[in-house]
């Protein structure tokens, strides 16, 4: 994992809670990206995403069940979309990380499979586990 990255969390929920205490612990994370919620989350601001845009970054996680909203808000505001990473995408049963080599920059192999075997199985579960048997 790459701790020099500049990397935003978009989404201050549950999931980003979880990531932070397990994937995300020894990343660089220069704030959040909220579009309902102000002030800090934990020690790092959050940003509204039109402040965002305007900052540096290397990654953006989106982390939150609204993906495709978020797709589609970062596309209208020109981020740069080369940089997002997406862990969840209900839904929506098709990836929509197109390229994992940024991903493999900040998670582990096995937390990849994770986000990459969430577009195999029924959403809804709180915790996902590595899945290594082919469905039916």
């Amino acid at each position: 994992m790459n701790a020099d990255m500049k990397i935003f969390v978009w989404g201050t929920g549950y999931a980003a809670q979880e990531l932070l205490e397990t994937e995300l612990n020894d990343v660089n994370i220069i704030a959040f990206i909220d579009n309902n919620r102000q002030g800090k989350y934990g020690t790092h601001a959050i940003y509204k995403p039109e402040e965002a845009v305007k900052k540096e970054y290397d990654a953006v996680i989106v982390v939150t069940a609204y993906a495709q909203d978020i797709y589609q808000q970062a596309l209208r505001l020109k981020f740069d979309m080369s940089k997002f990473i997406f862990v969840y995408n209900n839904y929506h049963f098709s990836d929509m990380n197109k390229n994992y080599m940024l991903a493999e920059k900040i998670f582990s192999p096995e937390y990849i499979k994770v986000i990459q075997n969430r577009y195999h199985v029924i959403r809804g579960m709180m915790k996902d586990e590595v899945c290594t048997e082919t469905p039916p």
